[in-house]
């Protein structure tokens, strides 16, 4: 297996300044096609659970103001056409979740234009559905939302085979503990839908079902 390339840049959104600084203009840049295929290159290379993937995703679109119809093209190209309509449904419930703490947020609570805030907005659908439109009308704070609910439910799709409770994984006699501390990572992504509490449960599993070893060493 080759080395893992470079981490890629990722520029959609670019926000300019008018001629004496008052205005600032949001200009939209479809994700580049060498990104795509570097990203869809070591998803395939390394798999979705794999750390170098999963970090190159994260870096990559934590660096960036992203839209919806850019996370879209990205994740259409990730996903075969059945994983991607669930994870539209995944998403989008998530984001059904998030609507009414961004409708309480003075920064998120309407758009460019004063328009409430809609799961529209968030999905880029309906009156939303223009890139353009995305790019000018929604803040970017709710654009930030969009984008981390987008990977949580990306990484959060149920894997192929058997599902094992995460409260059952337990670290192997001689399994590393960075091996152990993934397995368990990703199945708490999995099973645990509020985001906010899987660190803790993570923390807590780790303690408890770590080898005698590795246990000792926290």
């Amino acid at each position: 297996m080759h080395e893992p390339s470079p981490v890629p840049s990722v520029s959609p959104v670019v926000y300019k300044g008018s001629r004496g600084g008052q205005r600032v203009r949001a200009i939209h840049h479809p994700f580049p096609q060498s990104t795509i295929r570097d990203l869809c290159k070591a998803h395939r290379d390394y798999g979705r659970d794999s750390p170098y993937f999963r970090g190159l995703l994260r870096s990559d679109l934590d660096a960036a103001v992203v839209i919806p119809a850019d996370l879209k093209q990205l994740f259409s190209c990730l996903l075969d056409s059945t994983e991607f309509k669930l994870w539209v449904a995944a998403w989008r419930q998530q984001l059904r979740e998030a609507l009414p703490s961004l409708l309480r947020d003075p920064e998120t609570a309407v758009d460019d234009n004063g328009n409430p805030l809609t799961l529209e907005h968030l999905m880029g659908e309906g009156r939303w559905a223009d890139p353009s439109d995305q790019t000018s009308d929604i803040p970017i704070k709710a654009l930030q939302t969009a984008r981390e609910h987008a990977v949580s439910a990306f990484f959060g799709m149920v894997p192929d085979g058997p599902v094992v409770p995460y409260y059952k994984i337990m670290q192997g006699a001689k399994e590393g503990f960075t091996k152990f501390v993934e397995r368990l990572t990703r199945a708490i992504e999995v099973q645990v839908t509020e985001v906010a509490v899987r660190d803790g449960i993570l923390r807590e599993m780790v303690f408890a079902n770590a080898n005698n070893m590795c246990r000792s060493a926290i």
